[in-house]
């Protein structure tokens, strides 16, 4: 339970403190122009002081890091999906955040199925976790994502 508490926390930290803005652009793909024109608005956006106040965690497991950005991106992108992965909605939002969308894809559906299966109090914890994450969406760190779903017939994942 405690490294889930920290993961989560370290998540949180990740998205929204403004200092961590140069670590959360290694992540973006660099391939990706939604991304860069996304990434554009966030750097220039004031407002990322203000989305510190709202909280998300992720989790998951699976690789897919050839499209990060930044020399080490990929690297980094692996290193913390393997330290989150036991943590589903940590590691959706670290795949959100990097582009592997169909890696949150597949998280996605993984998590649906056990929460459907296997109901506890687990259950409820996790949903708390995904509300969070939900409110973060709206948040400038996830501003390329919110681009690509303007074009969905082009990013079916």
């Amino acid at each position: 339970e405690v490294a889930a508490s920290l993961t989560e926390r370290l998540t949180m930290i990740l998205l929204t403190v403004p200092e961590f803005a140069s670590l959360r652009r290694k992540l973006l793909p660099a391939d990706d122009t939604a991304h860069a024109s996304a990434q554009q608005l966030v750097d220039d956006s004031p407002s990322d002081a203000a989305s510190a106040s709202t909280p998300a965690a992720a989790d998951g497991g699976g690789s897919g890091a050839g499209a990060v950005a930044a020399k080490d991106g990929p690297g980094l992108f692996l290193a913390l999906y393997r330290a989150w992965q036991r943590y589903p909605v940590s590691a959706l939002s670290l795949c959100l955040l990097a582009g592997e969308y169909e890696k949150s894809n597949e998280l996605v559906k993984t998590v649906a199925v056990h929460m459907r299966d296997k109901p506890g109090d687990w259950t409820l914890q996790m949903l708390l976790e995904l509300d969070k994450l939900v409110q973060l969406l709206e948040s400038p760190v996830f501003a390329p994502l919110r681009m690509r779903l303007l074009c969905p017939a082009e990013h079916p994942h």
